[in-house]
């Protein structure tokens, strides 16, 4: 199952777990440990902040604003 420090499972009959992240991001595993979903807390403030945000889904991953320009707009 997933490394989480906080999590809560979503449902009991499918084992879907919410993390929260170190980056206060929230992540949805399934029950084999495998990232179905990511809820970025703060991201256009983030972006336009700092130019990018991270979010940790085991690795570290760094997404600079012009990546998610489509999405975001």
């Amino acid at each position: 199952m997933a490394m989480c420090s906080t999590r809560a499972v979503v449902s009991p009959a499918s084992q879907l777990m919410l993390c929260s992240r170190p980056e206060g991001h929230g992540v949805r595993f399934d029950s084999d440990g495998d990232v179905i979903g990511v809820t970025i807390i703060n991201a256009t403030r983030l972006l336009k902040q700092d130019g990018y945000f991270t979010i940790t889904i085991p690795r570290v991953v760094r997404l600079e604003a012009s990546e998610l320009a489509v999405v975001v707009s």
